[in-house]
């Protein structure tokens, strides 16, 4: 229940878009040369915002029991625990405005499924939507346009249909959502290669290619270590696919694989791995940063393609639905007006 109202409390009150701001304000200041607990303090003074400054008394005293200045904003429910864990990683790495950056770059809106194949075909959606209470509502008058008429019309039999089996299919609609989110975090290794090739988790894992890769050219341009910026990537993730993967990849870098040998075990494809290998041939910190530069890129721009295939397939669905359910209600009104006429 705390998890549900956390979720409603950032997808309400402190929005994505209030997130984003705040670490803009951080970021600015951090390039100015102000210190992390001064920012804080400035905004805590300064803002106006209640919710603001209630996230800045949790940033100052975090830092006054010498923890990261995120540590308490998943608990509070501020930020996702991944964004609080990456800010975490981004403050111990002294790469701040870096990771804002990336976090900016992840709520642009031409990289959210929900912004491009949702909210971007909502009329299509609500087409559907209305022609289906349309057809269901419409057997109510039934005897009235059927006067006359001794064959069922198409219209009505499909109304009756789906007033008897809505929730049934709600039910069913519920249950293969739930399965496949559940598959999303679960299936690994050669299966997950398999249902990738098929379409079915191809987007949210090239989300999160996109977002291993951004923290690993982040950690590797900053000097850290291989193994080391690995580990600290793995920390970032929720418990999931993308996680195992980055352990397995630890445990390959344990028995003697390279970075981009272990990552090739379960999160990267062939072609990812020759591109890395090509741009990366002596694997040292500084070439595996810019080869993974421009892999992000790459894939960055294949998310953006997906995406955009995947909103003309809601709108393509959304419209032959709708269409589907107006021809017999056209053919019931047409026949109705002719029974009226004679």
């Amino acid at each position: 229940m705390k998890a549900v109202r956390m979720f409603l409390f950032r997808l309400f009150v402190f929005t994505p878009r209030a997130r984003i701001q705040v670490l803009m304000s951080l970021q600015v200041q951090l390039r100015a040369g102000i210190g992390v607990r001064d920012a804080f303090a400035l905004q805590q003074r300064i803002s106006k915002d209640h919710q603001v400054r209630r996230l800045a008394d949790l940033s100052l005293s975090s830092l006054s029991a010498g923890q990261p200045f995120s540590a308490r904003y998943a608990a509070s429910g501020y930020f996702p625990e991944a964004d609080a864990r990456l800010l975490a990683v981004a403050e111990r790495h002294g790469a701040l405005v870096e990771i804002i950056d990336l976090l900016k770059r992840e709520q642009a809106p031409e990289e959210s499924f929900w912004q491009v194949a949702v909210a971007g075909n909502l009329q299509w959606l609500m087409g559907f939507a209305a022609m289906l209470a349309i057809t269901m509502y419409g057997v109510e008058y039934e005897r009235l346009m059927t006067l006359g008429s001794t064959e069922p019309l198409a219209f009505f039999v499909m109304g009756r249909w789906l007033n008897a089996n809505l929730w049934w299919l709600a039910a069913l609609a519920l249950l293969a959502l739930v399965g496949y989110l559940r598959a999303r975090r679960t299936v690994t290794g050669e299966p997950r290669l398999l249902l990738r090739e098929l379409g079915i988790f191809t987007l949210h894992d090239q989300q999160q290619t996109v977002r291993i890769g951004e923290l690993l050219t982040v950690l590797l341009h900053a000097g850290i270590a291989q193994r080391e910026a690995l580990e600290e990537t793995a920390a970032t993730l929720p418990p999931g696919y993308a996680e195992t993967a980055l352990r397995s990849a630890l445990t390959a870098m344990a028995a003697g694989d390279s970075l981009v040998e272990g990552l090739s075990r379960q999160l990267l494809g062939e072609a990812d791995t020759e591109l890395l290998l090509l741009q990366s041939g002596r694997e040292t910190p500084r070439e595996l940063a810019r080869a993974m530069e421009t892999f992000v890129e790459v894939k960055r721009e294949a998310l953006r393609r997906g995406l955009k295939a995947a909103s003309g397939l809601v709108a393509t669905t959304s419209a032959l639905g709708a269409f589907v359910l107006l021809i017999p209600m056209v053919n019931a009104l047409m026949g109705a007006g002719l029974a009226t006429d004679f």
